[in-house]
C-alpha cells in the first residue's frame, strides 16, 4: 500500500530488478522449490483447461530466476496432457523436464473432441488440413513407448472404438509397465461390426504388477491375469454382445485380483454361456466391499446369483427394464438370493428401479440401514409406501438426490406421511439426506420434517457410503 503523502514517482510500477530484490524474490531456491510443489492444484482443480496456461508454466513467466528454478523441478512437469497432434511438441518438453530420479509420469490422452470434430468434417466432406488419426497414433506411440517404465497413470479417452482399439494395439499390447498404478480407457462411438476383434487379445502382456485401478471400455482387451492381481478397483464398461466374452471369461477377470474391493459393471454380454446358480454361488469375492451394476436386469441378477461376497457393504442396482422384476419375483431367484445372505450389506442404491418390487428387495436385502433413491418421482410415491410400512426394519437413513424441483414438494408430502408412521412402529428414519435445493424447500414449506428426523445435506461427511468416499479419493488422485 502507498502512503497518502507519497510522491507520484513512488507510485510508479516496480521494475523487474526491484522485484528480484523483494522478499519472495530473494527466497533461497530450496524454499521456492517447496512453494512451487505445494502450490500445485489438487483434486478437481488439477483438470486442465485447454486455453489456459497450466500452473507449472506460470512461474516460468515471472522472472528468469523463477524460470530456472521451475524448470529444474521434475515433479512440476510429470503430468502430460495430449489433446491432438499439436500437443506433441510441448509434451516432449515436459518429458525432458520431468526426467529426474524417481519421478513418475501421469499421461492423459484426451483426443475425444479433436477426433469428433475431424469426423464431422469428414462426413460433411469439408476440406481439412488436419492430420489423420493414423498420424496421431504413430506420434503417440513414438512419444509414449519409450516412457512406459516411468508411467504411473495412463488415461486414454477417444471418440471412436476403432481409435481406442488402435491405441491398445500400438502402445499397450506387447509391453510391461512396472510402475503403472492406474489405467483408464474410454470411448464413446461404437462401430463394433466394422472392427475385427481378435480372440484372446491382451494388453500389458509382459506384466504390470502394481496396477490397482482399472477402468476399461474394451472388456475383451484386458490386461493379462498376472497384471490384474493387485487390482483393488475394477470398472468394466460398455459390455455388449459383440465382444468375445463368455461366463468363464468374466469369472476369470473378476477372480484374478487377490483383493478386489470396488467393482462396477456396465452393459452385458451374451447370456447363452451363463449358468444360473440357484443352490450355491460359483465364485467368491471375499474382499469385495462395493458392487455397482448398470444393466437391463438379466446379467445383474445372474452376477448376484453366481457370486458370494461376505464383506459386501454397498450395492447399486441400476436396472431399467421389466426383466429384472419378473426374474426377481420368481421363487427360485428370490430364494437363491436370500441364501446368498450378503450379511454385511448396509447401503442400497436404486437409481432407476421399478418401485413395485421394492418390497421384494426389502425381503431379500434385510440388513439395509441406508437407502438411496436418486431420481424418484411422484408417480412412484404410492408404490413406495408398502416397502416403507412393512419392510426394512433396520433402515435408519434415507437419501434422496437428483429430484426435480416440481417433485420436491410432493416428496415432502410423502415423507410427512411415512416418517411419523415409522416412528410409531418403532423403526424411525433417523436421518434424511437431501441436496441443497431440496433442503431449502423443506425449510420453507415443510419445516415440520425436522421434528420427525435429522435433515442434512448429503455429502461424503454425512453419507459414508463406500462409492461416495471412493469417488472423492479418485478425484483427488487421478
Amino acid at each position: 500500500m502507498v502512503h497518502q503523502g507519497a510522491t507520484a514517482a513512488s507510485r510508479e510500477p516496480v521494475s523487474r530488478k526491484d522485484a528480484e530484490r523483494c522478499a519472495i524474490g530473494a527466497l533461497p531456491a530450496e524454499l521456492l522449490i517447496l512453494i512451487f510443489i505445494f502450490a500445485q492444484p489438487t483434486g478437481r482443480s488439477r483438470r486442465r483447461l485447454r486455453h489456459k496456461a497450466p500452473f507449472e508454466v506460470i512461474p516460468t513467466q515471472v522472472s528468469r530466476r523463477w524460470r530456472r528454478v521451475a524448470l529444474a523441478i521434475p515433479q512440476l512437469w510429470n503430468r502430460i496432457d495430449i489433446y491432438s497432434h499439436r500437443s506433441m511438441h510441448w509434451a516432449r518438453a515436459y518429458l525432458t523436464r520431468s526426467d529426474g530420479p524417481g519421478t513418475l509420469l501421469d499421461i492423459y490422452v484426451d483426443i475425444y473432441e479433436w477426433e469428433k470434430s475431424r469426423n464431422k468434417k469428414r462426413k460433411s466432406k469439408l476440406p481439412t488440413r488436419r492430420r489423420s488419426v493414423t498420424d496421431v497414433l504413430k506420434g503417440l506411440a513414438i512419444l509414449i513407448l519409450p516412457q512406459l517404465q516411468r508411467i504411473r497413470g495412463f488415461s486414454i479417452i477417444c471418440f471412436s472404438e476403432a481409435t481406442c482399439m488402435a491405441i491398445l494395439h500400438a502402445i499397450l499390447r506387447y509391453v510391461s509397465a512396472p510402475n503403472l498404478r492406474w489405467l483408464r480407457i474410454k470411448f464413446d462411438h461404437f462401430i463394433s461390426s466394422m472392427i475385427r476383434r481378435p480372440r484372446g487379445f491382451k494388453i500389458l502382456e509382459n506384466g504390470s504388477q502394481q496396477l490397482t485401478f482399472l477402468e476399461m471400455d474394451q472388456g475383451d482387451c484386458m490386461p493379462t491375469r498376472s497384471s490384474l492381481r493387485s487390482l483393488t478397483s475394477l470398472h468394466l464398461k460398455n459390455l455388449h454382445g459383440d465382444l468375445h466374452l463368455t461366463y468363464s471369461n468374466i469369472v476369470d477377470i473378476l477372480t484374478a485380483p487377490d483383493c478386489l474391493v470396488y467393482l462396477s459393471v456396465e452393459g452385458g454380454i451374451s447370456m447363452a454361456t451363463w449358468p444360473l446358480h440357484h443352490d450355491r454361488p460359483d465364485f467368491h469375492l471375499r474382499h469385495l466391499k462395493a458392487f455397482r451394476i448398470y444393466n437391463e436386469g438379466t446379467m445383474a441378477l445372474s452376477l448376484l446369483m453366481s457370486m458370494s461376497a461376505p464383506q459386501l457393504e454397498s450395492l447399486w442396482l441400476d436396472t431399467f427394464t421389466s426383466n429384472f422384476g419378473l426374474l426377481l419375483l420368481s421363487a427360485r431367484v428370490s430364494q437363491g438370493l436370500r441364501r446368498r445372505g450378503f450379511p454385511a450389506l448396509r447401503y442400497l442404491t436404486l437409481p432407476t428401479m421399478n418401485v413395485s418390487i421394492y418390497t421384494e428387495l426389502a425381503n431379500i436385502f434385510t440388513t439395509i440401514t441406508h437407502l438411496h433413491l436418486p431420481r424418484v418421482d411422484s408417480l412412484q410415491f404410492e408404490m413406495l409406501k408398502p416397502a416403507f410400512r412393512q419392510s426394512w426394519s433396520s433402515l435408519n437413513t434415507l437419501v434422496i438426490t437428483s429430484t426435480r424441483d416440481e417433485e420436491m414438494t410432493k416428496m415432502n408430502a410423502f415423507l410427512s406421511n411415512i416418517l411419523p408412521e415409522r416412528q410409531r412402529q418403532g423403526h424411525p428414519i433417523e436421518n434424511l439426506l437431501v441436496e441443497p435445493d431440496h433442503l431449502r424447500i423443506i425449510d420453507k414449506t415443510a419445516a415440520h420434517l425436522r421434528r420427525e428426523t435429522k435433515v442434512e445435506i448429503v455429502s461424503v461427511d454425512s453419507y459414508q457410503e463406500p462409492w461416495w468416499i471412493h469417488g472423492k479419493r479418485l478425484t483427488e488422485e487421478i
